[in-house]
């Protein structure tokens, strides 16, 4: 049987509440923690939406564009700057460039808070 970590999480919450074992409770703690720990770093792996952006003025993100027609792929990182005024977000690119999201959204693959995995050795 497989589990999400959402289903694994609330299958420890529940015997971690019912435990009666000595060390019992310990071990679902343990469990709990390390099953969080996996959902948060999944969650950093995912792109971000418009909503997270908004909410990460002044912020580093990484940004993968889609590859060009000879398969180049431009990754850089970005801070982003939200208008106060109407929530348009800039980017502000690692090679001196200034971006409305709407101009380069087309381009974009994904935005993500960090490089993933396969992208850490840029």
């Amino acid at each position: 049987m497989t589990m999400t970590i959402e289903q694994a999480i609330k299958w420890c919450e529940s015997r971690y509440q019912g435990a009666s074992m000595p060390g019992a409770a310990a071990a679902y703690k343990m469990c709990l923690a390390a099953l969080r720990a996996q959902q948060a770093a999944e969650a950093e792996e995912q792109p971000l939406t418009m909503e997270e952006l908004r909410k990460m003025d002044g912020q580093p993100v990484w940004i993968e564009f889609i590859p060009d027609a000879d398969g180049e792929q431009l990754k850089m990182w970005a801070l982003v700057s939200v208008d106060e005024n109407d929530g348009e977000v800039f980017l502000l690119n690692s090679i001196g460039g200034s971006s409305a999201y709407e101009e380069v959204w087309a381009d974009i693959r994904a935005i993500y808070r960090r490089p993933p995995v396969e992208a850490r050795d840029v």
